[in-house]
């Protein structure tokens, strides 16, 4: 396994930063957005180093949107087990119901809907 390292506090801090700034994972127009490129990027350090777990290991922080940035990347980039994959896909519904962030709820709506069958 290939151990080089992964800045994982970049990774949190720019969760944080695309909070603030409104960048969210399931918006069309993040995806050339520098901050999105920087998580995609970091996301799949884990997914190409075999580190799926430890990218995982983020699900479990919900501050910032950090795990929903988290269950798109794995979703999206990984292969993930029917376990991990349910996971990631409670998450996104979780905050496609939220009232407290209707934007966010929108935007997972319409990526829950658009991505229907395939990671179902």
């Amino acid at each position: 396994m290939n151990d080089k390292a992964i800045n994982s506090d970049l990774y949190l801090i720019t969760c944080k930063e695309n909070y603030f700034k409104e960048v969210f994972p399931a918006d069309p127009r993040s995806k050339n957005n520098p901050t999105f490129i920087t998580l995609f990027s970091i996301a799949g350090q884990y997914i190409e180093q075999g580190r799926l777990n430890e990218l995982a290991d983020f699900l479990m922080e919900s501050q910032y949107f950090i795990n929903l940035w988290t269950a798109h990347f794995i979703l999206e980039q990984g292969n993930p087990d029917e376990m991990l994959k349910q996971k990631c896909l409670i998450i996104i519904k979780d905050y496609s119901g939220s009232s407290l962030h209707p934007i966010i709820a929108d935007l997972e709506t319409k990526w829950l809907v658009a991505n229907d069958g395939k990671f179902f």
